[in-house]
């Protein structure tokens, strides 16, 4: 018998003994029943780091992780580091947790708590929703499809979002139904506790785009999230790596900082420039495909590294235009700066290239225009409206994105500098899906050529480096 298989004896004969102390309707009648529970799969979506933290005191592998801190300080201290919701690990025998850790954490924090257990039964929803949980964890290696699909429509009829969790092909294609809200590859194989991030890497392509896909376990530095964001992943269970340490909040905020942050330098013309800008590493570099712009690209581009995104803009350029750029410059992401509509960018997209939408703004926005293009582009772009699109050098007021009415991640761009470093600090505080900084004119000596002395300061105290 495996440690898994022992795990479930257990539970089910624990789950027979709870209900008979605590009937269903003992769990109904408490008030964290009543609560409207909040997305996960939405924080996902929204967020840059994409980081779900856990609260786990030991397991099977590991006898004891850390047992003296408390529930309520280690979910403060994650909520205030920014992460996009707290997996609480429930168990008592094998991993030293219970659903009294579940309403401390609810307690003291308003974000999407994951209840991580081994759930056989119904009954289990329940105490999760009774107990303030806005998410469940399903395994597929412990369930056939049917008990899937009972459990998860349940689950969701209770408003609770279903996470399941697969560590290989049969799994993940036994689980595949309407009725789940977020696919979690587990990297480690729950009956051996090996662990090997190839699991995520190997079945990302087999779940279906509908889902939110989260990587779970083994992920112990930046690097690897960076590496399976381009797979697909938004999401990313960080347990033990954070639990080790003393605080684990001030271990994920430090975790997740170069995650939250991305900058885009756009514009750029000349080789030895571009060179010199790689080796500063921005996430995206920008090269303008629009004949009237002064930095337009009318000759090859270099080979950038692979955690640089080549950027190509264009503005109400042919089909033909874009597809024929994309395949001789390799470009990994296009930006539409025109009247391109949602169809438009749509097509773009099954180019296989992310695709930024970029959208004017002067005195004021009318964020309304936005919903055609929810599932057209992967991000928005918010710049300046000028005489030109884009590149016009100066800002407009970022008070106006207060209204913003998507979770969809964008890019600010429009004249931004050194100024602006603690304008930015303020709108990060106002929850916004800020994805990405976008920088041209304000760092140039001339058109197209970026001052790298600059830009290095403007990187190192956007991230306080």
């Amino acid at each position: 018998m495996t440690i898994l298989d022992k795990i479930i004896a257990d539970k089910k004969i624990e789950v027979a003994l709870r209900k008979q102390l605590f009937p269903v309707s003992y769990w109904e009648a408490s008030p964290l029943f009543r609560r409207t529970t909040s997305s996960l799969a939405k924080a996902l979506r929204s967020s840059q780091s994409g980081i779900i933290a856990e609260h786990k005191r030991r397991s099977p592998s590991k006898q004891n992780i850390n047992s003296s801190l408390s529930v309520t300080d280690v979910a403060q201290g994650y909520e205030a580091a920014g992460v996009c919701g707290m997996s609480v690990l429930t168990d008592g025998k094998y991993f030293g947790g219970s659903l009294e850790d579940l309403t401390l954490a609810r307690a003291v924090t308003d974000f999407p708590l994951l209840r991580k257990e081994f759930i056989v039964d119904e009954y289990q929803l329940i105490e999760a929703k009774a107990h303030g949980a806005d998410v469940i964890l399903l395994i597929a290696s412990v369930l056939t499809r049917i008990e899937i699909e009972q459990l998860s429509t349940a689950a969701q009829s209770l408003g609770l979002e279903v996470l399941l969790e697969v560590h290989n092909l049969e799994e993940l294609e036994k689980s595949i139904m309407p009725s789940l809200d977020l696919f979690g590859v587990n990297n480690r194989n729950l009956k051996t506790f090996e662990v090997d991030l190839d699991t995520s890497r190997t079945l990302v392509e087999k779940i279906p785009l509908d889902f939110v896909k989260i990587s779970e376990s083994g992920i112990s530095n930046t690097a690897s999230i960076v590496d399976l964001k381009t797979y697909g992943y938004q999401g990313f269970l960080v347990g033990e790596n954070f639990m080790k340490t003393e605080n684990p909040g001030a271990s994920a905020a430090a975790f997740s900082k170069p995650l939250k942050m991305k900058l885009k330098v756009c514009g750029m013309r000349l080789i030895e420039n571009i060179e010199a800008l790689a080796a500063l590493t921005p996430d995206y570099m920008g090269f303008i495909f629009w004949a009237p712009s002064s930095r337009f690209v009318d000759g090859p581009t270099p080979s950038l590294s692979k955690n640089i995104k080549k950027t190509g803009v264009f503005v109400d350029a042919s089909i033909d235009y874009i597809e024929t750029i994309i395949k001789e410059h390799q470009l990994q992401a296009v930006q539409l700066h025109g009247k391109e509509a949602p169809e438009y960018c749509t097509y773009v997209q099954s180019l296989k290239v992310e695709v930024i939408k970029a959208f004017s703004i002067k005195d004021q926005f009318d964020f309304k225009i936005l919903a055609p293009y929810e599932s057209s582009c992967d991000f928005y772009l918010f710049d300046t409206k000028g005489e030109l699109p884009g590149g016009n050098g100066y800002g407009f007021d970022w008070q106006l994105l207060k209204e913003y009415p998507s979770q969809k991640p964008f890019f600010l761009s429009g004249g931004i500098g050194l100024k602006n470093i603690k304008a930015i600090r303020e709108l990060e505080k106002i929850k916004l899906p800020l994805y990405a900084i976008d920088v041209n004119s304000a760092f140039e000596s001339t058109p197209g050529v970026k001052k790298i002395d600059e830009l290095t300061q403007f990187k190192n105290e956007l991230y306080e480096l």
